[in-house]
């Protein structure tokens, strides 16, 4: 989505009356669980921002994960009615969840990178207008982890590199964040009303409230220009974005505060208490993969009692098999993880429960368990996701 707007702002500017006036950049950072109201909030920003028609204009571009996810997915699916393979895709509207996810899911990992091409290019994009004073580009995802606001920070570090080598322009780019706090009931709360393409399991929901990291700025130093949005006030998010973001925070922070250097300096880290929140968000995902097999393991011996003790074996050598996969690769998984991502290893972790519990049964030449009922199980466990509680 993009919003072109006119506006003026009251703030005075840094730079003199003979600087151009085309060349500041505000990169807004979305933070919040999933149904925390992210999307309405940036929406409205857009809006408010185009309804201030005045001299000046500030250009704005709302750079949405969801809707991209979306977007890649119709497309995925669009292309495979077209080869003729439509028993492999179905419609985000029907009932096959195993489909929809499987397609929803590889949409998601191609996303990522389609957003960041996004912001690459509206950073490098010239304005035609030679009044423009500002071009705001609002990130609009979970961004719970503090590695995955890093990963925007450099890049646009690495564009005020590339643009002021090859441009006599020098790009003014700052960094602000707003942690859209919305207390987690309400969150699973509001996750129920959304369409079910977007509907977020609520496990997911609570683990990402464990591992969420707001903006501190004691931990990172470029996290220092942040505003937290409270949705539990009596205000509106109109009141709210009128009051206390658009015409307070931001021209607070674009008169008061530094851009982007070109280098980031070292930060001292303590990796001693670094490794310890590692070690309690991965035993956190483990004990959640634990309850959910064992409650599989239940689903398996009201299906066929004389599987559960195979299925067991199954739950047992899966753990272990996380649990390791989890301390090689700890730093990249915990670093790159999100929503969706937590949902696409469950979802591989059903794959794995159903094929390798299949595979057993056929080495072991019994016939205890059929095709059909696999086809049930992983219907069984898929719904599982859904209503367990930790």
């Amino acid at each position: 989505m993009e919003c072109n707007s006119e506006k003026e702002y009251t703030h005075e500017r840094k730079d003199d009356d003979n600087s151009s006036t085309n060349n500041t950049i505000l990169i807004l950072l979305l933070v919040g669980l999933p149904a925390s109201g992210k999307s309405c909030f940036a929406r409205k920003l857009c809006e408010k921002i185009k309804s201030d028609d005045n001299k000046k204009t500030t250009s704005v571009y709302h750079i949405e994960y969801d809707s991209i996810v979306e977007s890649i997915a119709y497309q995925k699916k669009k292309k495979a009615e077209e080869n003729d393979r439509k028993e492999k895709f179905t419609s985000m509207n029907n009932n096959d969840d195993e489909k929809t996810n499987e397609y929803l899911l590889e949409s998601w990992r191609e996303s990522r990178q389609v957003a960041l091409d996004q912001l690459r290019s509206y950073l490098e994009e010239e304005e035609a207008s030679i009044s423009s004073s500002l071009k705001i580009i609002i990130i609009d995802d979970n961004m719970h982890l503090r590695s995955m606001r890093k990963s925007i920070y450099k890049q646009c570090q690495d564009y005020i590199i590339v643009s002021s080598s090859s441009s006599k322009k020098e790009k003014s780019v700052y960094l602000g964040i707003i942690y859209i706090n919305t207390p987690l009931s309400i969150c699973i709360q509001q996750n129920q009303t959304r369409p079910k393409n977007r509907l977020i399991p609520t496990p997911i929901i609570e683990n990402m409230s464990f591992k969420l990291e707001p903006p501190d700025p004691s931990k990172a130093s470029w996290e220092k220009n942040f505003i937290v949005v409270d949705t539990t006030t009596t205000n509106s998010i109109d009141e709210i974005i009128d009051t206390k973001v658009y015409n307070d925070w931001i021209p607070s922070l674009l008169k008061n505060s530094s851009p982007i250097p070109l280098s980031l300096k070292e930060e001292e880290v303590n990796l001693e208490l670094l490794e310890q929140e590692r070690k309690a968000t991965r035993e956190n995902q483990l004990h959640q993969y634990d309850q959910y097999t064992r409650k599989w393991v239940g689903i398996v011996a009201k299906m066929n009692n004389k599987m559960a003790g195979r299925a067991n074996l199954v739950r047992k050598k899966l753990l272990s098999d996380l649990n390791n996969n989890k301390k090689d690769k700890q730093q990249q998984q915990l670093d790159s993880s999100s929503s969706n991502d937590d949902i696409m290893t469950i979802e591989v972790l059903v794959n794995e429960f159903c094929s390798n519990l299949c595979k057993l049964q056929q080495d072991n030449s019994s016939n205890y368990w059929t095709e059909q009922q696999t086809k049930l199980l992983h219907e069984k466990l898929s719904q599982s996701i859904q209503t367990i509680k930790i």
